[in-house]
């Protein structure tokens, strides 16, 4: 399959796994874990205030949810294009990767949490391809 015959795929599967990841986030992991009275979402001061208010037990829920999300992700990506190639997958991890990594410099999260946010992507949306892949 040609690569722009997997821009689809990619495009479907980040766009899921984001989309995922931001309801999830929204209602389960702000359910347990609510941001500060007075956190402005919108302003990058605010919600950075937040995030470092925010517990490392929250946190842990992020990470789950973003190794969720990336398996999804994964998942999409492979089906869309036909289950024939890791490789759509494998872009979608690199494409949230690369989101991880602006959302760092944008909020500036702890190290360690970005670290470990970093090595959830690839793997999961590579697991995401095994689960559904043509064997």
């Amino acid at each position: 399959m040609g690569i722009t015959k997997n821009i689809p795929a990619v495009i479907l599967g980040a766009l899921i796994a984001l989309v995922c990841t931001f309801v999830i986030q929204n209602t389960i992991v702000l359910h347990f874990y609510p941001l500060p009275t007075g956190t402005d979402m919108y302003d990058q001061d605010s919600a950075a205030r937040a995030f470092k208010l925010m517990p490392a037990k929250g946190l842990y829920m992020m990470l789950a949810n973003y190794c969720i999300t990336s398996l999804i992700g994964g998942i999409i990506a492979t089906l869309v294009s036909k289950r024939g190639s890791k490789n759509p997958a494998l872009v979608v991890g690199a494409v949230l990767t690369s989101g991880a990594v602006w959302y760092y410099f944008l909020l500036h999260e702890p190290l360690w949490f970005f670290l470990l946010a970093l090595l959830t992507y690839l793997p999961f949306t590579y697991f995401g391809y095994l689960l559904v892949r043509k064997k």
